[in-house]
């Protein structure tokens, strides 16, 4: 019980640091960036969520259940494996951006110099959350805190100091660029980490396997963003940042409900499946 209690306790305050930092931070950084820059933080943030999910078929989420098809010896193996197949569609998915990087510019009314960092960024969200989601079944809540406490601090830190040392018309950029060079710095690593100790690149089973469960997590995953974003998209194309800025300040303080729930479900979930998985029924 003393070890449920633990890593349920470090896998709730892992998850608050990481996806509710913004929602703490959200009124010195609307004070600091104006409506306007803070609008554009908000629609930023939303494309990039768009392209984490799409351009690497959010494989991270398929780890539980390869936890109870697998055994633990070929862990290792199928978490390496899908490593590989989301970072090769990544690279291919970007490839087309960059190539029609100025139209892609203009309909999302965001600089091409965002556009590369929504990518910078997308990829390194998706590995920080891969080794989060690794650690919160392989029951290693106190890396999971570390790695928490290291993206949020650093990206506090960066955003003040690259914030506060820009004109005001466009200290939006060190905010964003703060915050996109974190998840690059630290997701890279993660990516190579995870390819060396698994070893295997290109297994087809593995990507079969994967491939089917991701790809309906995909579309899942995507309404749920459209239900929780849509509404900053249409603001930002029919109206304006500075009305945006409004907005999502307002809005992410709905965000606390959410960030709970998934706090609380990172640390019942991997007891449930670990229980299941060793057909204990009466647990389950």
């Amino acid at each position: 019980m003393k070890r449920q209690n633990r890593v349920a306790f470090f896998n709730i305050l892992s998850t608050i640091l990481l996806r509710g930092i913004s929602i703490f931070t959200a009124p010195l950084f609307t004070r600091l960036l104006g409506t306007g820059g803070y609008g554009v933080t908000q629609i930023y943030n939303t494309w990039v969520a768009v392209i984490a999910i799409v351009f690497t078929l959010q494989t991270s989420g398929t780890l539980v259940n390869a936890r109870v098809e697998y055994p633990e010896e070929e862990q290792r193996r199928y978490q390496s494996s899908i490593m590989c197949m989301s970072l090769l569609l990544f690279l291919l998915f970007s490839a087309v951006v960059m190539l029609f990087i100025d139209p892609i510019s203009q309909a999302l009314k965001l600089n091409r110099i965002l556009i590369c960092l929504m990518l910078v960024q997308a990829f390194g969200t998706f590995c920080v959350n891969f080794l989060n989601q690794k650690n919160v079944y392989e029951f290693k809540a106190g890396q999971n805190m570390v790695m928490s406490l290291a993206v949020t601090l650093t990206t506090l830190a960066l955003s003040l100091l690259f914030v506060l040392s820009m004109p005001k018309e466009i200290n939006y950029y060190g905010r964003i660029g703060a915050v996109a060079g974190t998840y690059g710095i630290i997701g890279i690593p993660i990516c190579i980490a995870i390819l060396w100790q698994g070893r295997t690149f290109v297994d087809l089973k593995y990507w079969k396997f994967c491939f089917i469960l991701a790809i309906p997590s995909v579309f899942h995953n995507l309404s749920d963003l459209m239900l929780g974003q849509s509404d900053k998209v249409m603001i930002q194309q029919l109206l304006n940042e500075d009305l945006l800025g409004i907005y999502g300040a307002a809005l992410n303080f709905g965000g606390i409900i959410f960030t709970i729930f998934v706090a609380l479900n990172n640390s019942w979930c991997p007891f449930f499946f670990e229980d299941h998985k060793n057909g204990d029924g009466e647990k389950v």
